[in-house]
Parts: C-alpha cells; structure tokens; sequence
C-alpha cells in the first residue's frame, strides 16, 4: 500500500485503499444520514487520477530515413495524470483519427511518447491520415516534437526500427483520391466498421475513374428515345438511309456510398456510332402523326461495330479538356 501511495504522489496514478488501512473517515454532517452515520466504515476508497490543468500544443514531425515525411499539425495536450516527479498528457478529446500520450518526467527529463489509432468509423480523410502515419513509421525515422506556442524543441527521439506494417500504397492512394472527393463535394464518406460488399468496391472504382480522368468508357447495346414530331424529324434527317452518328445527351448524376449521396454534376453521355434500328416504323408513325404536336412516336437505336459509350463527368475533366468540352 505504501508503494502505491507513493507512485500516487509521484505520478498521479489512481490508487485504492482498502479498510484495514482505513481508520476513521471523517464526513460533514450533512453527508452522515445517506452513509449510515458514525457507523460507516467503506471497505475501499479509491483516489482516482491526480490531474492540473497543464495544457500543451504541439506539432509532431516525423523524417524518414528514406525521404518520406508525415507531420500532425496540431495536437493538443492536456494533462490527464498529474503527480510530483511525472505528468502524463493526452489528446484523448482531441477529434483527430490518432490519440498520442506523452509522459514527462520531470527529475530527469525524460519523456516518453505513444500513438493510438482511432478504431472505425472513421471518414475517408481521417483514414488518410492514419494511412500516411503507418507509412512513415513502419520505416526508420526521426520524431520531433514542437511547442506550437514557443517555436521551441521539445522532444526529440530516434527510432532505429519502424513500428508496424505499412498499409498497401494502392490503398493509400484510393484514400487519397475519395478524400478529394469527399473536400470537393463536401459530402463526408465515412468507412463502416465492416466488411465492404461487392457493390461499394464497384462504386469505389466508378469514383476512382471519375476523379483521375473525369471520363468513364463502357459499351452498350440499345437505347430507346422518345419524341414529338419535330424531334423525329431531326432523327430522320440525321440517321435516315441507315447513316451512323453520334447521340450525345447530358444530365446530372449522383453516386450513394455507404449512405452518403455524392453529386457528381452535370454528365455528358456519348454513344460514339449509333443507328436507328427502326426506320421504317418511325417513317410511318411520323407520317401517321403529322400535325399532331402531341404526339410521341419512339425509336430506337442500336450500335454499329463501334459499341462505345463515353461518360464525361464535367466538373471533374482535367482542365485542358473542360475547355473543349465547353
């Protein structure tokens, strides 16, 4: 017991006192009639963490041996375990994916520091986060610590060895990517705490694709359209005779994953070589229908050799070619 409460005084760790320790306990009169009186005698009291109200913000660098840098900006401290010889401080409130605890000694000024990941859920730039800081110390590096207030050094420390592994690359950069995604829409992506199904990698591909080129290709095999009179005309005039063309078409597009609706914005779609599979129906319900505006007569089309279809996403094009598609 002696040994506790000196760790307790030295540290400010949680101590328990158990009654054949306990002589006397001493309460305000108030307090007697809810504890039983003069009578009551506790078989423990537990002393729960000394704290103060110590506070520190700092930045944490991290330099790799091989080049490789991953910096937390702003990490604030506060002093959760408070004794004589030794503070221990935490982020613990802090709303960031990784928990740091920093143990400082005071006699010989020494410190310790240790990093916790946050478990999911976590959003696709917290994950990011996380990402890059695995990296970096999977690999030898140098950690410094600065007082964000001072400017000034205040812990340095040299680990020969990395810690953990690193996550795979391809996973860090599709995190990178539906960060971007995430920042550009303002539509926060938060990862489950679960195994992803098929479908929510499908999604996650469309995205990839949507945000590195702005374009998606696929191939089709029929589209069916609907017009008035006026609008038939134009179809005859351009795919008459069994002439191929272009059918061009624009809307906007949304993507849910994982219970978020994503805009996407506007989508120009392109069926690069189409032709109007049913003439002659069109021909002869045109000519039925005509000076009937009301009318709705529909054809459809079919692909040529060249099935491909091209899915511009506008506002995610790289900029040499948002002008041409202007």
């Amino acid at each position: 017991m002696k040994e506790a409460l000196e760790r307790h005084i030295a540290t400010g760790a949680p101590v328990d006192i158990y009654a054949p320790y306990i002589k006397a306990v001493e309460m305000p009169e108030f307090a007697k009639p809810f504890m039983g009186g003069d009578s009551f005698q506790p078989q423990s009291i537990h002393i729960g963490p000394a704290t103060n109200q110590a506070q520190l913000i700092a930045s944490i660098e991290f330099h790799c041996d091989d080049g490789d840098q991953f910096r937390l900006e702003y990490v604030h401290f506060k002093a959760v375990q408070a004794g004589h010889d030794e503070v221990t401080f935490s982020n613990e409130n802090q709303p960031i994916p990784i928990r740091v605890t920093l143990v400082s000694q005071h006699k010989n000024r020494l410190g310790h520091v240790q990093f916790h990941v946050q478990p999911l859920p976590l959003n696709v730039h917290q994950l990011l986060v996380v990402s890059r800081f695995q990296t970096c110390v999977s690999k030898p590096y140098l950690a410094r610590m600065t007082d964000i207030s001072t400017g000034v050094v205040i812990m340095e420390s040299r680990q020969g060895i990395g810690t953990g592994k690193a996550p795979d690359p391809g996973i860090t950069e599709m995190l990178q990517d539906l960060s971007e995604i995430q920042i550009r829409t303002k539509c926060i992506i938060t990862m489950p705490k679960r195994e992803l199904t098929p479908e929510e990698w499908q999604i996650i591909v469309r995205l990839l694709g949507i945000r590195r080129d702005g374009k998606l290709y696929g191939k089709w095999g029929g589209l069916n359209v609907s017009f008035d009179p006026n609008g038939i005309q134009g179809v005859l005039d351009n795919f008459g005779g069994g002439r191929p063309g272009p059918i061009i078409g624009e809307s906007a597009e949304s993507e849910k994953l994982f219970g978020t609706l994503i805009p996407l914005g506007n989508v120009r779609t392109i069926y690069e070589e189409a032709v109007l599979t049913n003439e002659a129906e069109v021909r002869y319900k045109f000519e039925k229908q005509q000076g009937n505006s009301e009318a709705v007569i529909e054809a459809r089309f079919g692909p040529t050799s060249n099935q491909t279809v091209v899915k511009e996403y506008l506002d995610w094009l790289p900029k040499r070619n948002q002008v041409a598609a202007a």
